[in-house]
């Protein structure tokens, strides 16, 4: 079950790349952005200070110094690259607790299969993705895993999207 992918990362790269005190200022990066591409600068600012509260802070670090020392250029040609490199911020295996806790709530809806299953599977799927949650603060994900237990076993659809957001991820993603 993908119900983590709902979100786009992708659109998290443009505005959580704001720092705290320690690294760049979100109008550093957001004046970067908006040289770089305009369109998708939008309102930086807003986002910036809300995705803030909610990243590590070694992450915020890692994006915002990687946007800030990169070409325009180079930028464009690979947008992922500064969450890439941010991803390396990302402590060992502190998605796993996060994936178990989703599993847990999986399997006692389905009454089917073990959590080293479910775990495997969500990581062979999630890829890449599924680990960019350790982006987030351990409260966050804490918050997320405890809205998502909380949900009705038919209302699983979609849960994770809803707890996302109820635990201060509500981000706007960008139309394709």
């Amino acid at each position: 079950m993908k119900v983590f992918l709902s979100i786009s990362f992708i659109s998290i790269l443009f505005v959580s790349a704001c720092s705290s005190d320690n690294g760049p200022s979100c109008d550093e990066v957001c004046a970067k952005i908006q040289e770089c591409n305009p369109d998708d600068a939008g309102d930086c600012l807003d986002q910036c200070a809300s995705v803030k509260n909610i990243m590590r802070e070694s992450v915020y670090n890692s994006m915002g110094n990687c946007y800030l020392d990169m070409s325009c250029d180079a930028l464009n040609a690979d947008d992922n690259v500064c969450m890439v490199n941010a991803m390396s911020e990302i402590p060992d295996g502190v998605v796993d607790g996060f994936i178990g806790d989703l599993c847990d709530k999986m399997i006692s809806c389905a009454a089917t299969g073990t959590k080293d299953e479910c775990v495997s599977k969500m990581k062979e799927e999630g890829g890449d993705s599924i680990q960019m949650a350790g982006m987030f603060k351990d409260s966050i994900l804490d918050c997320t895993s405890e809205c998502f237990a909380a949900k009705d076993c038919s209302a699983l659809d979609g849960a994770m999207e809803d707890c996302m957001k109820q635990c201060g991820m509500n981000f706007k993603v960008p139309d394709d």
